[in-house]
């Protein structure tokens, strides 16, 4: 429900990423119709879902999806899916969160992917403003031997003088642990620009060394 056109979503919703990280996806801003909307999914059949991903996908359970869409740079989005098989992925307990204000667009993303011994848990952040785009991902199989760990990077996408793409990215330093062993991720930093590629500081240890 809202005051809206069918022609204008997709725009609405494209600026509000492109406007956050201009340097890497082509932004131009135009002045678009008044778009402003809420709305509410209850999805129990994914026969179209199917036709239009040409996917063999299946929702055992109902999945549940609701947000606002508004031209004056506001977005939400909250969709919850207790069940879900992508060919032959299954998942569980997926929940995606979205927020997008003048500022910043932040995604956050849980979900349970089943494996041999049970599911493994998987957690998403991503925050996307003024051509930096930061990710921090979360893993634990929950299961012994233990593999769990965190990476946290933030990317920067600049341009040179000549207007080519010039990217650097920062690791944070973190921990994973692999068969129940504690490993430190050292800082690091990574550049790209039109012709190289430099990394500095790259290192993985075990303890204080």
């Amino acid at each position: 429900q809202g005051d809206f056109k069918f022609t204008t979503l997709f725009p609405t919703i494209s600026n509000h990423v492109q406007s956050k990280l201009p340097n890497i996806i082509p932004y131009i801003p135009v002045a678009s119709p008044k778009c402003n909307m809420s709305f509410m999914a209850d999805i129990e059949d994914t026969v179209l879902l199917r036709k239009i991903a040409l996917m063999d996908i299946v929702i055992p359970e109902r999945l549940k999806i609701k947000g606002n869409i508004s031209s004056n740079d506001s977005i939400s989005l909250n969709a919850s899916i207790p069940q879900i098989s992508i060919g032959k992925e299954w998942l569980r307990n997926s929940n995606i969160n979205v927020r997008g204000s003048k500022e910043s667009v932040i995604v956050n993303a849980s979900t349970e992917r089943r494996q041999k011994k049970g599911f493994s848990s998987i957690k998403l952040l991503a925050k996307a403003a003024e051509n930096r785009l930061r990710l921090i991902a979360n893993t634990d199989n929950n299961h012994a031997p233990k593999f769990a760990g965190e990476l946290d990077l933030t990317a920067n996408f600049l341009k040179t003088s000549n207007g080519m793409k010039d990217i650097r990215v920062w690791i944070a330093p973190t921990e994973m642990v692999i068969s129940d062993t504690v490993w430190q991720i050292h800082p690091a930093r990574l550049h790209w620009d039109s012709q190289t590629a430099s990394i500095y500081g790259v290192k993985v240890s075990q303890g204080n060394s």
